[in-house]
């Protein structure tokens, strides 16, 4: 049976594959947003996840007729596409996706007068079907979790951070000052190719790196030190290299945090490692050569990369000791508050959301003279906390049901170990996984990481994952 599936499985892979380098290549910078005409990279990409997602689903192994995710997951998602629809109905405005120039909607042409819509409906309108698209991923993750599909396309999406990180140490390296040709708008310190914001590079690099730690120690504990083994090492080694070469605080903390957890979760398997090493046989010279170059070549690496991120933590020192602020806290802190306040406004609370992908084009028409602050915080196109932005853009229940989801999805994964619902041979991936959500959490509260859909959508299949996995008293074992 399994030979059958070799070339739709070949099939979906490549797909899979073709799609990660586009995201990632062509929509990791800032040419995925509305501006300067580059609306078309975000349609590809909103065009290729549907397709990949039915691929997946009709080519993958197969358990049940049609893989349903969880109830909480489809009330969730219904709801979203729901109120999404209903918010482009119901449009109040909308915005010329260049200029962000308004043309106000008269109250009596709207569905429900009575209720808000999008302030921005064409922008809605690209996002609810990026929704479906979404959704569409979401049922082929589930179809993955009948079978070991599931961990093949978890490493391909991590292995995403290993494409970044090569890219990004050979701009780096070479000093090369522009992004696929594209001139660097936020200045050589703060970009990292593919992606022009270095932080967003950064998250994405954070997501994989547990990933990758993960299969190196799994490889190295059930075929012990041998060539796939030192690919992971290598590539692990490549990620970590990578993050701290793309000179982002938040990702340097993150990286740090992630390791923690990492030793910390898995400290008893890496020292029955250790153990297991010293009982065996001994390491052949061959390899001992091998490791001690990867050693030596990262650790020159990582000491120029150290040295970028050296530098923009001794410009942000600068920055506190001689004005008493930094524009990088104080702007991102403005423009949170000046959103959240909007959002909860006591006087006229919009509890609708006024639209998906509506915030750069509504908040500047939120904004007085008085709000002298913001202005000065300079650029407003996000609000730097996706968690902020959600609120702003799909109302209270809409980032209920994307909180529902996210938070959801990592307290199932830690359900599923703790209480050892997990096979032995899943269960340091699935605390991978968890690991490097909570990751991406943390940084998206003070950044916007999963505005962008390159990052979004590899966020997506991992939390479908952990949400899918092991439902089944004996789930299909149809990969082997």
């Amino acid at each position: 049976m399994i030979k059958n599936l070799k070339l739709p499985l070949i099939v979906f892979f490549a797909a899979l594959a073709c799609m990660e380098l586009w995201m990632v290549s062509a929509f990791g910078s800032y040419m995925g947003f509305e501006r300067n005409n580059t609306q078309i990279f975000r349609e590809v990409t909103r065009i290729m996840i549907p397709l990949v997602g039915l691929l997946g689903i009709f080519l993958l192994p197969r358990f049940r007729k049609f893989p349903l995710p969880p109830v909480t997951v489809i009330v969730c998602f219904s709801y979203l596409l729901v109120w999404g629809t209903f918010m482009i109905l119901n449009a109040t405005a909308d915005s010329d996706l260049t200029n962000y120039i308004p043309t106000v909607y008269p109250a009596k042409e709207r569905l429900v007068p009575a209720l808000d819509g999008s302030h921005a409906v064409s922008a809605s309108k690209g996002y609810v079907w990026e929704l479906i698209g979404v959704m569409i991923f979401i049922v082929m993750m589930t179809r993955s979790a009948e079978s070991r599909a599931w961990r093949h396309i978890v490493t391909a999406l991590a292995s995403c951070a290993i494409f970044v990180s090569i890219v990004g140490i050979v701009h780096k390296s070479l000093n090369i000052a522009t992004v696929w040709g594209i001139p660097d708008i936020s200045g050589p310190a703060s970009f990292f190719a593919p992606f022009i914001y270095n932080a967003n590079a950064a998250a994405i690099m954070n997501m994989g790196f547990p990933v990758i730690l993960c299969l190196a120690l799994q490889t190295q504990r059930e075929k012990g030190i041998q060539g796939t083994f030192f690919g992971w090492t290598l590539a692990a080694g490549i990620v970590f290299v990578g993050i701290l070469a793309a000179a982002s605080k938040a990702g340097a903390i993150i990286l740090i945090f992630q390791l923690l957890c990492f030793i910390s979760w898995e400290f008893n398997t890496i020292l029955d490692a250790l153990r297991q090493r010293r009982r065996g046989k001994k390491m052949s010279t061959e390899k001992k050569f091998v490791l001690a170059a990867i050693a030596t070549l990262f650790g020159a690496l990582g000491l120029i990369s150290v040295g970028y991120l050296n530098s923009r933590v001794q410009e942000f020192s600068r920055s506190l000791s001689e004005e008493g602020k930094a524009d990088t806290i104080d702007g991102r802190l403005a423009i949170i508050r000046f959103t959240l306040e909007k959002s909860f406004d006591a006087i006229d609370p919009v509890w609708e959301g006024h639209g998906p992908g509506s915030f750069r084009h509504t908040i500047i028409y939120y904004m007085k003279p008085a709000d002298i602050e913001v202005a000065q915080a300079g650029r407003f196109d996000e609000t730097h906390s996706d968690p902020v932005q959600t609120i702003f853009e799909w109302g209270y229940l809409g980032a209920l049901c994307w909180f529902t989801f996210g938070i959801g999805a990592v307290v199932r994964g830690a359900y599923l170990v703790f209480k050892n619902k997990v096979p032995p041979e899943d269960i340091h991936l699935v605390k991978a996984i968890v690991i490097s959500l909570v990751g991406v959490g943390i940084h998206s509260c003070f950044d916007f990481p999963l505005s962008l859909l390159s990052i979004h959508i590899i966020a997506v299949a991992f939390c479908a994952v952990l949400w899918a996995l092991y439902r089944d008293p004996k789930p299909a074992q149809l990969w082997s």
